[in-house]
């Protein structure tokens, strides 16, 4: 993959989760080198999982 189209998904994914204030999976597509978002939706994950995520997004500023 293009490295432009990894730092535009990058980007994307930190804007998104930004706007959820929560992990984020996205499902894309790349055609003639240009990024299409095809869905993005809060991920599913274990309740462990869940506390980890916060805890580092509460670390990193993200949440209060």
């Amino acid at each position: 993959m293009e490295e432009y189209v990894i730092k535009e998904l990058e980007h994307y994914g930190q804007m998104l989760e930004n706007h959820f204030h929560d992990m984020v999976d996205i499902e894309f597509t790349v055609e003639s080198g240009k990024m299409y978002i095809l869905s993005a939706h809060v991920g599913k994950r274990t309740a462990l999982a869940n506390l980890r995520i916060v805890i580092s997004m509460f670390c990193e500023g993200k949440m209060s």
